[in-house]
């Protein structure tokens, strides 16, 4: 084999490996990924997000924090919506308060409390985008890594590939002309044969997404780009048709509240009902007829002479 295509495959199997084998949900579910690392090893993580998905669990209850947290939030990658960003922060303002999440401007700004350095900084990544496998990442947790890790070239051989973020899909095709150029297609026994199934399944679709990142304050002062995740969570629907994001955001935010700050196992999904704010069966109203008229009540002047 070319010793290019020789470092291609060892790539291909140790992107395999990394990649893991979770049960992914059915493309109509709302799903949940959420991860604490300043209480979750990253190899407990790692197992965890790998588990089956549960379908339809029960959630967790919801349990405010012992101490309210000060946050402000600070925008990620917004993607392309109809809910301004600025909405979505009230909406979400609202969801994170039942967790005891606090933002500090609403609270200075409503007297509830004087101005003092926040805990907590939130990045929210939000909108419709391309999406494969809405699971929380176990690596490159930093500042300066966004919703998608950067990408770095991998040396191997003679030649240099691209490393990406698989959990975010990308050229599915591409992945077959990978195999192709492998010579694996077409050879049932090739150990990356099935390497496109393997990576490709299901196809990137475009999802509803909504990610909050915390940070420390203080880390980001101190460290700035280096400073590490306190806690992530994830939760995305995959768009259905013409679906407007405005439909499913009330819906997504509901179904993430009980487990912001909180570490999952496995990928949690739920009915798109979570995700779909119902109006209620529309019926007419008629118009009640007129009663009646009828004659004036007629009260009589007290009597003087009593």
């Amino acid at each position: 084999m070319h010793p290019r295509l020789q470092s291609l495959a060892a790539l291909a199997a140790l992107v395999l490996l990394a990649a893991g084998c979770s049960t992914l949900p059915p493309p109509r579910e709302v799903t949940v990924s959420s991860a604490n690392y300043a209480t979750t090893s990253i190899d407990e993580l790692a197992k965890f997000i790998n588990q089956p998905s549960a379908l339809n669990p029960n959630p967790p209850a919801l349990q405010p924090l012992a101490q309210p947290k000060l946050y402000i939030f600070a925008p990620g990658e917004v993607y392309a919506s109809d809910v301004p960003f600025k909405e979505l922060c009230r909406q979400l303002e609202a969801a994170l308060g039942q967790k005891g999440y606090l933002n500090l401007v609403t609270e200075v700004l409503t007297h509830h409390r004087k101005f003092e350095p926040p805990e907590l900084v939130l990045r929210v990544h939000c909108g419709e985008r391309p999406w494969r496998n809405p699971v929380i990442r176990v690596d490159e947790l930093t500042w300066n890594e966004g919703l998608l890790a950067r990408h770095r070239m991998a040396s191997g051989g003679s030649g240099a590939v691209t490393l990406w973020d698989f959990r975010a899909g990308g050229d599915d095709a591409g992945l077959y002309a990978v195999e192709q150029a492998l010579g694996a297609a077409e050879d049932p026994g090739h150990p990356l044969n099935g390497l496109a199934m393997s990576l490709g399944q299901p196809p990137t679709r475009d999802y509803f997404l909504v990610v909050v990142e915390a940070f420390l304050f203080a880390d980001l002062r101190t460290k700035h780009g280096e400073a590490r995740r306190l806690w992530t969570t994830f939760v995305a629907v995959p768009k259905q048709g013409s679906q407007k994001y405005s439909e499913v955001l009330a819906g997504l935010l509901r179904t993430a509240m009980p487990y912001f700050g909180e570490t999952t196992r496995g990928i949690q999904v739920f009915d798109q009902d979570h995700a779909t704010v119902k109006i209620g069966v529309p019926y007419e109203v008629t118009t009640p007829q007129t009663p009646p008229a009828t004659a004036p009540l007629r009260v009589s002047p007290p009597d003087s002479k009593r």
